[in-house]
């Protein structure tokens, strides 16, 4: 019994980072897109299912210029109708990063677009971990 209480304090003490991986349905993030432009304003990352929301599950953001970057959904290759925003308008110099493999709440919802969004027409790459049902 003794040896059963260290491994049961570590699985409990690891559990939630495994109950982080699925959404709401279930859902593990496994899928990725990568940006890599020089844009200004939104550009469509990943299109939207009617059925089914996108789940973000974390992302990375750099750019050697001033400019300010933020993740928005809505409609259109623009995000352009209902557009809401994501994370905040980060001003990178040079990396934002949360590349959680984890779902954490960040959710687009159905019939929604994924966008990136930046300020100016300066060099980003960015990649958003994520997963859509099907």
């Amino acid at each position: 019994m003794k040896r059963l209480i260290p491994v049961l304090l570590w699985w409990l003490a690891l559990a939630p980072f495994g109950w982080a991986q699925s959404g709401p349905s279930g859902t593990s993030c496994n899928a990725s897109i990568v940006y890599d432009a020089s844009t200004n304003g939104s550009t469509r990352l990943v299109v939207a299912k009617a059925t089914g929301p996108i789940y973000v599950c974390g992302y990375t953001l750099n750019s050697t210029a001033a400019v300010q970057v933020k993740l928005v959904y809505g409609t259109g290759t623009t995000c352009g109708t209902g557009t809401t925003a994501l994370t905040p308008a980060y001003q990178l110099s040079p990396v934002v990063a949360d590349p959680s493999p984890y779902f954490r709440g960040m959710v687009v919802p159905p019939g929604k677009d994924l966008c990136i969004n930046t300020n100016a027409a300066q060099p980003v790459q960015a990649t958003v971990y994520y997963s859509q049902l099907p």
